[in-house]
């Protein structure tokens, strides 16, 4: 834009870079750009960035960005659930690697630590998903395994591919 037609760019071409670079998980090459531009990055420029950080999971330099965000206008209510949204969603992950189908896991160890005519006993403290359900009969059939699952609400009991519950829970 400068050497070409000699224009000058303007924060939202700045912004449009960024997003981006964001885009296509470029976020190192994203942030040296805005830390090196030639003028003072505007917030816009370091939301997007932010909102770059969030869609990777970059938490280590959504707290970087988040940082001079808030710093530049902190008043911004708009900057706060941005950062927050940042957090938010590290956090769920984290939820959802320890709740989401831990069962699959009990299962699997299951498998491999106890004989073949032993049954597979797991309690959980929430409700088992439809795919866990379903993988429970699998694994019932396949392994010719019984497999009870105690869930937030009731006892499943899976052999022969068939589920006590009758896929009405």
């Amino acid at each position: 834009m400068k050497c070409k037609y000699q224009l000058e760019p303007w924060q939202e071409h700045y912004v449009c870079l960024v997003d981006l670079l964001g885009r296509v998980n470029r976020l190192e090459e994203a942030y040296q750009f805005v830390k090196n531009m030639a003028v003072e990055p505007a917030a816009e420029v370091w939301c997007a960035l932010l909102g770059a950080c969030r869609v990777h999971s970059n938490e280590e330099l959504g707290e970087k960005v988040a940082k001079k965000l808030l710093e530049l206008n902190p008043k911004n209510p708009g900057n706060h659930v941005l950062v927050s949204n940042l957090f938010a969603a590290e956090e769920e992950e984290k939820v959802e690697m320890l709740h989401g189908h831990s069962e699959r896991l009990a299962i699997a160890y299951g498998l491999l630590s106890t004989s073949d005519d032993t049954p597979i006993r797991i309690t959980k403290n929430l409700r088992i998903c439809e795919d866990c359900h379903a993988f429970c009969k699998l694994v019932s059939r396949l392994y010719q395994r019984e497999l009870v699952v105690r869930d937030a609400s009731r006892f499943h009991c899976f052999q022969d591919g068939f589920c006590s519950c009758a896929d009405l829970w």
